[in-house]
């Protein structure tokens, strides 16, 4: 499926590059436990249309001109963080769907019924969440004049996306993604412990894609636990902020979701 995917990026072109991204977030979100992810690199995500220049408005065309020109570099910059995370997340999907596949050789159940084995308050928080934060995604921003500059309408769709992700709802939920895999990693590693060693062996095969290199499942599972439980130790600490200014209807929580922490 990746190899497939990677033909997008010979002539790429807002459609398919748009159409990735969507396609491979949503994986992420769905069946990866990986929404932390998604809303750390969201602003990359956002796509939008090649500027156009309208002859038959009352600027002089050396305002037109100027105007497009800075759409066109504007565009040209969004665009490239579009395909450069379209990668990022092709190489993330590779990865953690052969993890996911070769834990499941040693613990069937990995990652499965969620709703079943956390508290319900905290499935129905996340779900809610969850749904909020995808609608964010697809749903475009309303634009009252289609002339808008390409900056402002980037703005209006991230500004959108933030809505969604910079809550204490939002930090709760991906706390709570990130608490349940790690509990669901934990018992795979408790289970391969009870295991012969030539099963154990068989989850050191380097076939798992990591960086520039091949590891095997376990080592990434190793690998991404501890990132894992990084990434509750700085929702903890932005949940204190939180409750801090819990006088406060909505709060900018810069590095809440920052895809510095996420590369």
């Amino acid at each position: 499926m990746i190899k497939k995917d990677l033909d997008i990026y010979k002539n790429p072109n807002i459609i398919s590059i748009a159409g990735n991204i969507s396609n491979k977030q949503h994986l992420l979100i769905n069946r990866y436990f990986d929404m932390g992810f998604v809303m750390a690199t969201a602003d990359s995500s956002v796509v939008v249309h090649a500027p156009i220049i309208y002859r038959n408005d009352s600027r002089s065309q050396i305002e037109r001109d100027n105007d497009y020109e800075q759409d066109r570099e504007s565009f040209e910059q969004n665009f490239e963080k579009n395909i450069k995370l379209s990668k990022k997340l092709d190489k993330r999907i590779d990865a953690l769907e052969k993890m996911f596949s070769k834990i499941r050789e040693v613990y069937p159940s990995f990652g499965k019924d969620m709703e079943s084995k956390i508290p319900s308050e905290d499935y129905n928080l996340y779900i809610s969440q969850q749904m909020k934060f995808k609608k964010s995604l697809t749903v475009h921003a309303e634009y009252s004049d289609e002339r808008k500059r390409i900056s402002d309408k980037l703005l209006e769709r991230k500004d959108k996306i933030s809505e969604a992700i910079d809550s204490e709802d939002a930090t709760k939920a991906c706390r709570i993604e990130d608490t349940f895999l790690i509990s669901e990693l934990e018992k795979y590693f408790e289970i391969l412990r009870t295991l012969p060693p030539e099963e154990q062996k068989s989850q050191n095969e380097r076939i798992v894609p990591f960086e520039n290199s091949k590891i095997g499942a376990r080592e990434l599972a190793m690998h991404v636990l501890q990132d894992r439980k990084q990434r509750v130790e700085k929702y903890d600490e932005i949940l204190k902020l939180f409750s801090k200014l819990n006088n406060k209807k909505c709060v900018r929580l810069i590095g809440t979701n920052s895809e510095e922490n996420y590369r």
